[in-house]
């Protein structure tokens, strides 16, 4: 498989990972991801995709203005139109625009309106305690039994920024049984719905 050629927060083995999910994602279900930034994981995804079952991908996010003190604007883009303009383009150049739908709306809004099965969310957004699990709470009910959860910047490590996603995903997701065992490559934890 061909790593995509832009710049982006998701390393290597994760984008495998992803590629991986997707290209098992039957045609009829859809791949959501919530928090794109620009696009490097809808990327790997969509290559994933093209090349499995081929479902389509909607990569959900509002493109906000960068907060400060965060490591929300690592290629200095400056604003949420230039976020987008990035992610833009990173699709066209990977010739992905037929595989993926950008809506620029808040994940809560966005699983609100929703009635397609999810095959695979990968949810990579705000990474506090209460926004992950408002995003997770958002979503689960669309994801059928068989269907994948990814998500990203999981580190036990409490000291550390992101510790917010796995606080989450180990006192909210875990506990709910609902998941198989899960697989965590790299900063990125997935699973499948057992139940």
């Amino acid at each position: 498989m061909r790593p995509p050629q832009c710049a982006g927060l998701v390393q290597k083995p994760e984008g495998l990972r992803l590629a991986q999910l997707a290209s098992d994602v039957p045609q009829y279900q859809a791949i959501v991801e919530i928090g794109t930034h620009t696009g490097l994981s809808t990327c790997w995804m969509a290559e994933g995709s093209e090349r499995g079952r081929g479902a389509h991908i909607t990569a959900v996010d509002p493109w906000a203005p960068p907060r400060p003190g965060t490591q929300d604007d690592p290629f200095g883009l400056v604003d949420g139109d230039g976020v987008y303009r990035q992610f833009a383009k990173n699709l066209a150049d990977e010739h992905h625009w037929g595989t993926v739908t950008p809506l620029r709306a808040r994940s809560i809004e966005a699983a609100g309106l929703w009635v397609q099965p999810v095959g695979l969310v990968f949810i990579d957004a705000i990474h506090e305690y209460d926004a992950v699990r408002r995003d997770y709470l958002a979503w689960e009910p669309h994801v059928p039994v068989g269907g994948w959860i990814a998500f990203h910047d999981y580190t036990e490590d409490p000291a550390h920024e992101y510790y917010g996603v796995a606080a989450a995903v180990n006192g909210v997701v875990v506990p709910s049984g609902n998941w198989g065992t899960p697989e965590v490559t790299e900063y990125l934890w997935t699973a499948r719905r057992v139940a």
